[in-house]
């Protein structure tokens, strides 16, 4: 053992009393003994092939490498300030000047001050990766289904698209820092599989979920973004942008992820769930929008399946059917015109989940419209005619429950308030 040491400690003093040249051919540079972090910088190509660079184990460099392999912790490689292309997947390559370079065991990738392009194929990548453009303009695309088996860390590509055909980016959590023009396109997302997602200081943001997944931040800056989870619960932080917010899930549900605190803000917020609900009745979402603009929701269960929390002066459509939000909560347009006077139109109320030991009272026709399957069930009769006068004199009071909670609901004839409805 000690000799097997000292061979060593004399080899290292060797490789630093010395350039590594390697020359013609193919030539390897390997760290894997190494149980230290090593950081590996390219400073040219090589004159006669591959790279030389510099790393500090070997402090009079390298030169005419051809192939790089880190060691065993979180090792470094730094490109060359030129434009350069860093392909990524099951075989690893540094493309710039002409020259390949060969790398392998590397958890952090830098470009140089020009333009980089992360290119990501069939492949998966143990640990964590970070992938830095550090300056010019920097992209990244998707063109096949590439994993990481930890986080995968994109920080200083503008732009990400992804040309995989709807394969996946794999990864337990997704951070995105500066991607300041757009993440995926309309039409042609970014298409993954993680569990979490960190947006940060963006721009656009077009993106499908394949499983659920919890944002835990998303700020698409002036721009806008659309979310879709194909199967499982979108979980939601705070989604802000200028633009317009759309968040779809097909099987599943929408999810209150940040407390007491708002969820999405945006120009114009659509809330989807087609085979769900949107947030629960002790957990809404707290969604605002600029005062007269709209808030859309759509849930598998209608008006009884969207909790939400509209800011106020927002314009809130539940399935089209529209309410305004003013200091007291929820009303219909056509109450802000009355007195005192609430007109209902309770055609979306779940009527099976009220409460059996409530009383509904008559209401004097037309003034609600029920449900077509409902309004000839005895549980509603209509008030005989001729209504008897102390009936007719009597306050009517429909005591409905929607998911804004319960609502005491005065009641008046249509002829009435027929102006206020035109």
């Amino acid at each position: 053992d000690h000799l097997q040491r000292d061979r060593a400690a004399q080899h290292q003093r060797r490789l630093q009393r010395q350039v590594l040249d390697g020359g013609a051919g193919s030539d390897t540079l390997t760290l894997a003994r190494y149980t230290t972090a090593r950081s590996v910088l390219l400073s040219g190509v090589g004159s006669t092939d591959g790279f030389n660079g510099s790393e500090p184990s070997v402090t009079q460099g390298f030169r005419n490498i051809d192939a790089v392999t880190g060691g065993q912790a979180a090792d470094l490689l730094t490109g060359l300030n030129v434009a350069a292309t860093w392909s990524l997947g099951d075989a690893n390559q540094y493309t710039a000047s002409g020259k390949n370079l060969a790398f392998t065991s590397f958890s952090t990738l830098v470009g140089g001050s020009a333009n980089d392009a992360f290119v990501l194929n069939n492949g998966t990548t143990s640990g964590s990766l970070e992938l830095v453009g550090n300056g010019g303009a920097n992209t990244a695309d998707v063109r096949g289904s590439f994993a990481v088996t930890g986080d995968l860390t994109l920080r200083g590509i503008q732009t990400i698209t992804d040309n995989s055909g709807g394969t996946t980016l794999t990864a337990v959590t997704l951070n995105i820092y500066d991607a300041t023009t757009a993440i995926g396109e309309s039409g042609k997302p970014l298409f993954t599989r993680v569990q979490n997602l960190l947006i940060k200081n963006g721009g656009n943001v077009f993106l499908t979920e394949k499983d659920g997944v919890n944002i835990i931040g998303l700020d698409a800056g002036t721009g806008r973004f659309q979310i879709t989870v194909q199967n499982g619960n979108l979980t939601i932080g705070l989604l802000e942008g200028d633009g317009e917010g759309v968040v779809e899930v097909l099987q599943g549900n929408v999810v209150d992820g940040n407390g007491n605190l708002q969820n999405i803000v945006a120009s114009h917020a659509v809330l989807i769930a087609r085979a769900g609900v949107v947030g629960t009745r002790d957990e809404k979402l707290d969604v605002e929008v600029p005062s007269g603009q709209f808030i859309d929701v759509t849930t598998s269960k209608g008006l009884a399946g969207a909790f939400v929390d509209a800011s106020t002066g927002s314009r809130l459509r539940v399935d089209g059917r529209e309410f305004l939000i003013g200091p007291a909560g929820v009303t219909t347009p056509e109450s802000l015109a009355t007195n005192n006077t609430l007109l209902v139109d309770v055609s979306g109320v779940d009527w099976a989940s009220l409460d059996p030991t409530v009383t509904l009272l008559d209401c004097l026709e037309p003034c609600v419209r029920l449900p077509a399957d409902q309004d000839e069930g005895e549980e509603l009769a209509k008030v005989p005619s001729p209504m008897p006068k102390q009936a007719a004199e009597a306050p009517k009071m429909l005591l409905i429950r929607t998911s804004f909670g319960w609502k005491m609901v005065p009641l008046v004839p249509v002829a009435e308030t027929a102006a206020l409805r035109e």
